[in-house]
């Protein structure tokens, strides 16, 4: 089984267990107990939190045209609405993009259903700023080093890639655990905790910020990030493409 197709089975089946709880995984809320209305709003005040960071960094940022990549049931998607005149969602789940449609009240916002590990559905120099919270981390590395590939194609000269990632192991006892157990071992404890696996996977900066100047990125800033949980270090990566 290739990598694209384990990383969709996993979703497809996070999609239909507990959509918004496999998005952001507060203990809490696990079991379907999301507050709607504070699921969203919790995508409002990230984006706000993106959108002032791009603002210190490049002053005044105009865009037209958003791709929210992984965007699950659109947390962010429909944030990004504010922003821009046209704004795509993508996801490689069916329900995910079902449910991101039927929670969309944003007239300026679609959801689009990617099978590839490509872009390839958009063509070159389509967009201002592609947003991938939380996603990359999901994927074997090979798989996330091709999205951004594609990020650095579908991006217009001069836009805007912003993503979380993490990049090692956190000197915690739960980073220690991680690194020290073999994958298999944690894949059956997190079936047996949480009913499903989901992969983590560290892009090292070692690796990670030649990658992107060789697709043509600049990095502006990174900024640390505690996205992926206290096991990992990470950071919400801005860049422009040069």
């Amino acid at each position: 089984m290739s990598a694209f197709d384990r990383v969709s089975r996993q979703w497809n089946d996070w999609a239909k267990a507990d959509p918004l709880w496999a998005i952001l995984r507060y203990k809490e809320y696990k079991g379907g107990a999301w507050p709607i209305d504070e699921f969203f709003a919790s995508g409002k005040r990230e984006t706000e939190r993106t959108w002032t960071t791009l603002e210190k960094l490049h002053g005044v940022v105009n865009v037209t045209d958003v791709l929210d990549f992984g965007c699950g049931v659109g947390r962010l998607t429909q944030s990004w609405a504010g922003y821009a005149a046209h704004v795509v969602g993508i996801d490689i789940a069916p329900p995910m993009i079902e449910q991101a449609n039927a929670f969309n009240t944003a007239p300026n916002v679609e959801f689009v259903l990617n099978k590839r590990a490509d872009l390839q559905v958009f063509a070159d120099g389509s967009f201002d700023l592609v947003n991938a919270s939380i996603v990359l981390q999901h994927m074997p590395r090979t798989l996330s080093c091709q999205y951004l590939a594609e990020f650095a194609r579908v991006l217009r000269r001069g836009g805007f890639l912003v993503f979380t990632t993490p990049t090692e192991y956190a000197p915690t006892l739960k980073g220690r655990a991680y690194r020290h157990t073999p994958r298999p071992l944690i894949n059956a404890w997190k079936r047996l905790r949480d009913g499903g696996v989901m992969e983590m996977h560290p892009l090292p900066l070692s690796t990670l910020a030649p990658f992107l100047t060789a697709q043509g990125f600049r990095i502006d800033l990174l900024d640390r990030s505690r996205a992926a949980g206290s096991a990992w270090v990470g950071y919400r990566v801005y860049a422009t493409r040069r």
